[in-house]
């Protein structure tokens, strides 16, 4: 391996071995920042709906924008007054559902929703007498009904 590249992945690893960051994740307040990060410029740019290059372009740099400040400085520096009241509502309301998603109640909640929806996929595989999809069920599918010898 390259000594650069050696350098700056042993930094990259310092980092995340960091004291600080590892207390923080004890406390299950870790979010996935791309997620965020994407739900931002999601909120410029809906991915349901077809947008040309320059309005995704504006809409990641208003999304990194936003990510960065927060959604209150970011609209206090580029919106007017009515618009930082929306910000300081949406950071609030962004804050408020975060902890209640930390809840233990909540985590209960999601994981007895995910078993049921598991529970609910295997019954229906055993109507149906296997997957519904799986890598090779295409080419079974023309092989039992002699489309494919």
């Amino acid at each position: 391996m390259n000594e650069l590249v050696a350098e700056h992945e042993k930094g990259v690893y310092e980092r995340l071995t960091d004291l600080s960051l590892l207390k923080r994740c004890l406390l299950s307040k870790t979010q996935n920042s791309n997620e965020s990060l994407h739900s931002l410029i999601c909120a410029h740019c809906p991915k349901h709906l077809w947008s040309g290059y320059k309005r995704v372009f504006i809409a990641s740099l208003l999304g990194v924008a936003e990510f960065n400040m927060g959604t209150r400085i970011f609209l206090d520096r580029v919106g007017t007054e009515k618009s930082v009241e929306l910000g300081e509502r949406r950071d609030r309301k962004r804050i408020h559902r975060a902890e209640t998603a930390a809840t233990e109640t909540a985590k209960k909640r999601r994981e007895v929703k995910n078993l049921a929806q598991h529970r609910e996929n295997l019954r229906k595989e055993n109507l149906e007498g296997g997957p519904s999809y799986a890598p090779g069920a295409g080419l079974i599918f023309l092989f039992v009904f002699g489309l494919l010898s």
